[in-house]
């Protein structure tokens, strides 16, 4: 064998070589960190398909909206009944709000000015700017609410905890001990429409807030009622729940808000 034909061979071998290393790496398992992996950002929800059993109340309290608001971004009345299929839109826009110019004033602006009228202009009296009343309103109808815990007993859960997130705050206690209203107002539901929360009670105290009682054995008062602070509207109870609690939250505007933040200090 010629010094050409050994010299082949030879590399011939070491390919071979390289290509059993590579197919062995190849086999071997790879072991993936899942933890690791960021998850894409979730979309936010525009809009909501009505299904069996839906209200647009129950709608509003599932996403934390304002019903008022919801209804007139749907251009519905509160209490509409629903369609299974329909759309209901979540997003709350605003309606720009258009000012026409009075008569009077574009009567004037549209008359050429004298040479009086123009040295007089820089005397005139401004009016003061119209203050903006709702954040005063908003304000007073914080201030006015007496809010009590509606019943007693140990917090077991905390507001923003667990999966799915707690909108609320658990308070342990025992069947058909007496539950109270937290404050004055109107009763805007009572019954077992709203899944996960048993038998419900849910009461408006103003434009701004409601709060919400569930999980009850038992029901003492229904829509349309007026309740003072204080009375008694429920038994504690465990309907859809895994133990005897009150499941308790208070929502400002719609939206969840930790009730801890409103209610008076436990001595």
């Amino acid at each position: 064998m010629n010094r050409v034909a050994r010299k082949l061979q030879v590399f011939e071998v070491f390919n071979i070589l390289i290509a059993f290393a590579l197919l062995s790496a190849c086999s071997k398992p790879v072991k993936v960190t899942v933890e690791d992996r960021v998850q894409p950002p979730s979309q936010k929800i525009v809009h909501h398909v009505v299904e069996r059993g839906d209200t647009l109340f129950a709608i509003a309290w599932r996403y934390g909206l304002d019903l008022d608001k919801l209804a007139r971004a749907n251009g519905m009345a509160k209490k509409d009944i629903l369609r299974v299929g329909q759309v209901i839109l979540l997003a709350q826009k605003e309606a720009p709000v258009f000012v026409q110019p009075s008569s009077s004033r574009v009567n004037a602006d549209s008359k050429p000015r004298s040479s009086s009228n123009r040295q007089n202009v820089g005397n005139r009296s401004e009016k003061p700017p119209v203050k903006n009343s709702t954040a005063s309103v908003k304000t007073s109808a914080i201030k006015e609410i007496d809010w009590r815990w509606p019943v007693s007993g140990v917090v077991v859960t905390n507001f923003g905890v667990g999966r799915p997130i707690n909108q609320g705050i658990d308070i342990r206690g025992k069947k058909g001990e007496p539950i109270i209203a937290a404050a004055s107002g109107e009763v805007v539901f009572a019954g077992s429409g709203l899944r996960g929360y048993g038998k419900l009670i849910i009461i408006k105290h103003n434009d701004l807030f409601l709060s919400a009682y569930a999980h009850n054995d038992r029901l003492h008062v229904k829509e349309g009622d007026k309740v003072k602070v204080g009375q008694h509207i429920a038994d504690l109870g465990s309907t859809e729940a895994n133990f005897d609690k009150l499941h308790f939250e208070i929502r400002r505007d719609g939206r969840p808000v930790n009730p801890l933040h409103y209610l008076p200090k436990r001595q």
